[in-house]
This record gives structure tokens, C-alpha cells and sequence, in this order.
């Protein structure tokens, strides 16, 4: 499974509509990722970079054509860092983001109960 796929099943699976159990899944960083953890109300957020080779949790799929990580592999929602896995272009073309190919290998999915 690719991320385009993977992005594809879960705003499938994950719609409010869809009877069938939500999905997570897991994956293994092809790349150093920086995940920002929020620090608390008036202080700085908590910055740490994922070194490649670190399995994560997607923990959630946008509309916008990204999906949500986090390093707690238990975690169901709450993330550090989004990932482009499809290319998102806006209705007038004023904003293009390219897809972050390959940056998730070795995707696992699993099933919430």
C-alpha cells in the first residue's frame, strides 16, 4: 500500500457516514520527520525530529490530502506533524502542494474497535 492509497481508505473508512469500523494504521519514517508537540498554554512548543527508520501511528486523514502522525504507537487521535501523501490544488490554482512520495513505508492498517 502506498500513502495515496492509504489516504484514500482512510477518508473512506473514517467517514461519518460509513458503518464500517473506523482505521489507523501504522508505518515505518523512509525519512526524518520534526513532530511538534503542543508545550502547554503560555510556553513553547516541544520540538523533536524522528529519525528514519522510526515506526509511527497515522492517527488521522484530511480532506486537504494529508494524514496526522504521532510517535505513540497506542494513540487514537492527537498528532505531531502532517504528511502530504496526495497532491492538493485549489480551485483557482493559487495553491499547489506536492504529495510527500515515499515518505511512509511498510504500511500496516488496523482496525479501531
Amino acid at each position: 500500500m502506498n500513502m495515496e492509497e492509504l489516504w484514500n481508505l482512510m477518508m473512506d473508512r473514517n467517514h461519518f457516514t460509513n458503518p464500517e469500523p473506523d482505521i489507523r494504521a501504522y508505518a515505518t519514517l523512509a525519512e526524518p520527520v520534526t513532530l511538534r508537540r503542543w508545550g502547554g498554554h503560555g510556553k513553547e512548543d516541544l520540538v523533536e525530529t524522528l529519525p528514519a527508520g522510526t515506526r509511527i501511528n497515522v492517527v488521522m486523514a484530511s480532506r486537504f490530502g494529508d494524514v496526522g502522525i504521532s510517535d505513540n504507537l497506542s494513540a487514537e487521535n492527537g498528532y505531531g506533524a502532517r504528511i502530504q501523501c496526495t497532491d492538493l490544488l485549489n480551485d483557482d490554482d493559487s495553491i499547489w502542494v506536492p504529495a510527500q512520495e515515499g515518505l511512509l513505508i511498510d504500511i500496516e492498517i488496523r482496525e479501531l474497535k
